[in-house]
């Protein structure tokens, strides 16, 4: 046996698992990773790139068949947040799957939350703002139904 310390049950070197560990969140920008600055054209090209993927998420959730399932789903929930969760958001991620994967984000409902906050820290641009309100709504849940009272509207008329 070596002197390295190694699992019982595994037989996994643990200072080697340490070592991929600490490698993999500096590859994933752990806390050692040196901030990006970007130039100006760099942010320009980035804007451009985000208002792309936020119109084609828009255009999509606003498909006729698709704003009837997400309507639908969330007619169903009906003010109650678990079942908004596990048929609002499936469906939502389902329709924007395509997108998200065609502009680098995973085709999962972890990528379309990643566009979403990429989305919002813009909040301070108008076009990016609305976009990112709209696509927004598709994923956040409405406001809880308290046991005993009726359960909030769904605004049909929403874009």
């Amino acid at each position: 046996r070596s002197g390295s310390p190694r699992s019982s049950m595994s037989g996994i070197d643990m200072n080697q698992a340490m070592a991929f560990l600490a490698a993999q969140q500096n590859q994933a920008g752990g806390a050692a990773a040196a901030p990006v600055v970007l130039t100006e054209e760099e942010k320009a090209e980035k804007r451009t790139q985000l208002v792309a993927a936020a119109k084609e998420a828009s255009e999509a959730l606003q498909q006729p068949e698709n704003a009837a399932k997400i309507l639908a789903a969330q007619t169903f929930a009906a003010g109650d947040m678990m079942k908004f969760f596990m048929m609002a958001i499936p469906v939502a991620v389902e329709i924007l799957s395509p997108v998200v994967a065609k502009h680098g984000y995973s085709a999962d409902q972890a990528g379309c939350m990643a566009l979403v906050a990429e989305l919002q820290k813009h909040k301070d641009d108008a076009e990016i703002k609305s976009m990112a309100d709209k696509i927004s709504k598709t994923f956040t849940p409405p406001p809880m139904q308290m046991p005993g009272m009726p359960a909030a509207p769904v605004d049909e008329g929403a874009d």
